[in-house]
């Protein structure tokens, strides 16, 4: 019975991850959740599906988190925290097309709801050969680039012009424009959607920062320590509802934890593991309106 088990479970692994993999792209479908600030929360349940929010968009490059603390008596509290802007790990990539801040600032980025802003330089041509996100929304600036020029590209001295190497000159093609909230010292209101972030108030920065070409940016998000919460939260809210099946959230925050574990610190990896992520946290959310809106 016990190698029966064990193949089931496998093969259960296996199944999610095909599940994974269809629902990857699907990545808005926490949009609407009121995620994009962490208002007061009446429940625990309600503290774990803001926990998974924050999961949600935890791989994203360049995401930047924020906190969600327990008071002292162990009562969950959600306050209204600013972002938590300390600077990412950086890791190398194979892509001429993505790019990692070091310093402070955000991409900004014309989407079709307006505005936004990411520090998420993972970037790629569209077929006007415009410079765009994964998603397909265009850098502000606009960036245009032939195709076989791409390889050619490379960052000047100051890290904050793209140029162009190309028969024997070399030729300033793009300064980046990085912007940051009016009063982010003040933690001003940022929010996050579909892991990209809106600012109230934004200006150009002219602060000390540079453009790391063929790299991208970690994201400030500590999984290990949100599955540490989720785990622990899950545990009381059980033991305050025995009767409850809280047997497959424990699963996959066992499974998530376990992969993230085995992460490899590639871009390739990271994303494998994003998409895990985003398939896996919207079928552990208590609250079943939001999940019915997510499957639907």
């Amino acid at each position: 019975m016990l190698k029966y088990y064990f193949l089931s479970v496998t093969i259960s692994i296996f199944m999610l991850s095909l599940s994974v993999t269809a629902q990857a792209p699907r990545r808005g479908a926490f949009a609407w959740h009121a995620i994009l600030d962490f208002e007061e929360s009446a429940s625990k349940e309600e503290l774990f599906d803001l926990l998974l929010a924050e999961l949600f968009f935890s791989a994203d490059f360049g995401f930047k988190a924020k906190d969600i603390q327990y008071s002292t008596a162990g009562i969950p509290e959600i306050g209204d925290q600013p972002l938590f802007m300390a600077q990412g790990e950086i890791i190398p990539t194979a892509n001429f097309l993505d790019f990692a801040i070091i310093g402070g600032g955000f991409f900004k980025i014309q989407t079709p709801d307006g505005i936004k802003f990411t520090r998420n330089g993972n970037f790629r041509l569209n077929a006007q050969n415009l410079v765009v996100t994964e998603e397909g929304h265009a850098l502000v600036p606009s960036l245009q680039i032939d195709r076989a020029d791409v390889p050619l590209l490379t960052m000047d001295a100051s890290g904050k012009t793209l140029q162009l190497v190309k028969d024997g000159m070399v030729r300033d093609l793009y300064d980046f424009e990085l912007y940051l909230p009016s009063d982010v010292e003040n933690g001003v209101l940022t929010e996050n959607k579909d892991g990209f972030f809106l600012f109230a108030d934004s200006s150009r920065t002219s602060s000390d920062y540079q453009i790391q070409s063929r790299s991208l940016e970690l994201s400030t998000v500590k999984v290990e320590r949100i599955l540490a919460r989720l785990s622990d939260l899950l545990f009381k809210i059980k033991q305050e509802n025995p009767q409850g099946d809280y047997d497959f959230r424990f699963y996959m925050l066992d499974h998530l934890l376990k992969s993230q574990l085995q992460m490899g610190q590639t871009a390739q990896s990271i994303k494998r593991f994003s998409d895990l992520v985003k398939g896996v946290a919207p079928l552990m959310l208590f609250d079943q309106e939001t999940a019915n809106d997510i499957n639907a």
